[in-house]
């Protein structure tokens, strides 16, 4: 009897745990192509984001900012609770961004890069 009940407890604390583990690695909606636009003082400039997702990483966000103008820089950050934060290396301009998904389409928040703020909104890319 004691055999049946210690297997039927591992059973019950196996099925609690499998959604929480499948829940952490659903890939969250900010993963893909994005088409942003901000203001500089030299003009209206775009770029694209394209986040990837790692759950096994606690800056779970990686991928690439590229613009016509500077080429392309890797990212990483992390999106939580529907918030993201990334900052980009591989270039002379130090870059982050803090903003939060709007919808599932549309990204908003500010970039900085070279002591300046810059309002920043993302559209995704529907292939």
């Amino acid at each position: 009897m004691r055999k049946v009940l210690a297997v039927m407890t591992a059973i019950a604390m196996a099925a609690a745990v499998i959604p929480i583990v499948g829940a952490q690695e659903k890939e969250p909606p900010i993963v893909g192509l994005w088409l942003a636009t901000m203001e500089t003082p030299h003009g209206k400039m775009e770029v694209t984001f394209d986040f990837k997702f790692n759950a096994k990483e606690k800056k779970n966000i990686s991928g690439t900012l590229t613009s016509a103008a500077m080429g392309a820089f890797v990212l990483s950050g992390e999106f939580t609770a529907g918030k993201l934060t990334f900052a980009v290396t591989g270039g002379p301009p130090e870059m982050t961004f803090s903003g939060s998904l709007k919808d599932r389409d549309t990204l908003a928040g500010v970039m900085s890069a070279h002591n300046t703020d810059f309002e920043c909104v993302a559209k995704r890319v529907v292939k």
